[in-house]
């Protein structure tokens, strides 16, 4: 699928129904799982007599694995005006000098991404997906870390699937990846509110990429909070030759990290804004002492592309 300058994000049905049958084994486990793991008390998702509770978007964690959905989902949230289905990625213009500060930090911000429509439009496909929780979603909020975490959203939810076909994100990774030919969406992740927060770490692979192939992004749906919640990366860490590849979570100590352990970038973007990285960056993100966000929402769709160029 085509960016701004002719560039293509290469997302294929096929794949995504791949993806869904050879992990079906492990979403029963999952589930297993989940249906015996206790529910951490926030906001509820039941009425006091136990009848689900709809019609309104639901935000906390509730580990109830009859409330999950195992199939595909279409929330029929309609795509922003003048947008259709045969409509090519929108574009968006990036600079040389943001190319230029991703290359030399490991990491750019890019502001005002989304327009209102888009980013309305992704509120609520994220409110939908909350409120009809999919089994992906189980281990990651039979955790804790999130009120709602799922992986490859893409892959069972028509909307998402669609907002990365037709979105500026597919133009913006495009041009700072200086593709030749396409950049293919690897994987996604939905998350809502990091409630312990992220310590210093690299984000894994998932999948026979390289770290160098690999462009890791997210955009934000909401405003950062005064007190937490923003992300901080260290200056040009993706250049350190101490982490191994598998490696997640660091020590700012070990290796040559404290050489860039100094050197801090905090970012606090706005609602439709975009953070994009090398995979070998590190950082972190500090959820709310009180691992409860209350009434505040952090609300992000992130995910890896691999820029390909011709043989």
């Amino acid at each position: 699928f085509r960016g701004s300058r002719g560039r293509k994000m290469v997302v294929s049905y096929r794949s995504r129904n791949v993806v869904v049958a050879a992990l079906a084994s492990v979403v029963w486990t999952c589930g297993a799982l989940v249906q015996q793991a206790p529910a951490v008390g926030r906001v509820p998702r039941r009425d006091a007599d136990g009848r689900r509770r709809l019609g309104q978007p639901v935000y906390g964690i509730d580990v109830n694995v009859m409330d999950y959905v195992w199939d595909r989902q279409d929330p029929g949230v309609a795509l922003p005006e003048g947008v259709t289905e045969s409509s090519d990625p929108e574009a968006f213009s990036i600079t040389a000098a943001q190319i230029a500060t991703l290359k030399r930090d490991g990491v750019v911000h890019i502001k005002n991404v989304l327009r209102p429509e888009w980013l309305e439009h992704l509120r609520a496909l994220t409110s939908y997906q909350v409120e009809n929780p999919h089994i992906w979603a189980s281990p990651g909020v039979a955790s804790g870390l999130y009120d709602y975490v799922q992986r490859n959203v893409w892959t069972t939810n028509d909307g998402f699937m669609k907002f990365m076909y037709h979105s500026p994100v597919a133009s913006v990774l495009a041009q700072l990846g200086e593709a030749e030919e396409s950049v293919r969406l690897t994987t996604d992740l939905l998350m809502v509110n990091p409630n312990k927060g992220f310590k210093w770490h690299q984000d894994n692979q998932n999948g026979p990429i390289a770290f160098d192939d690999a462009l890791r992004w997210w955009v934000t749906m909401d405003d950062t909070p005064r007190d937490y919640g923003a992300p901080v990366y260290l200056r040009r860490s993706h250049e350190n030759d101490s982490v191994d590849e598998d490696a997640v979570f660091v020590s700012l100590d070990d290796g040559d990290l404290p050489n860039y352990a100094d050197d801090l970038l905090e970012f606090r973007p706005k609602a439709g804004d975009m953070i994009v990285w090398h995979a070998r960056t590190i950082h972190k993100i500090d959820g709310p002492k009180s691992q409860d966000w209350g009434d505040r929402r952090r609300r992000v769709l992130g995910g890896t592309v691999a820029v390909t160029t011709p043989p």
